[in-house]
């Protein structure tokens, strides 16, 4: 049996929607042209993720113990860097972050 699929033939579709652009980031605030202005738009939104998450980043500062700092923090990330993809792996980790921060800690936890 050979799979024909897209993603047996090299495609990956759904991987690539975990890496890239929304479909409607095309024709948005986006630089247009080569994709290599694509590819600057989302280093640079992995340098701001970088800063909020990972703790090997130079320019590392994590939102902490102020509940509506944080939320706004990661809410500003999400708008300005809303032509990912909302597949995107950084987007998915905002929304968990948003998530947990409301579940977690609420207005009246640690954060808060």
């Amino acid at each position: 049996f050979d799979c024909l699929c897209r993603r047996c033939r090299g495609g990956r579709p759904l991987d690539r929607r975990l890496e890239g652009l929304a479909e409607e980031a095309e024709g948005s605030g986006l630089p247009t042209g080569s994709s290599g202005s694509h590819r600057g738009s989302i280093a640079q939104a992995s340098r701001e993720f970088r800063a909020l998450f990972d703790p090997s980043s130079e320019d590392y500062n994590p939102p902490t113990n102020d509940f509506e700092a944080t939320v706004q923090r990661l809410n500003e990330f999400r708008e300005k860097n809303s032509f990912l993809d909302q597949a995107h792996c950084i987007m998915q980790r905002v929304r968990r972050e948003l998530i947990a921060a409301y579940l977690v800690d609420g207005p009246s936890g640690e954060i808060g």
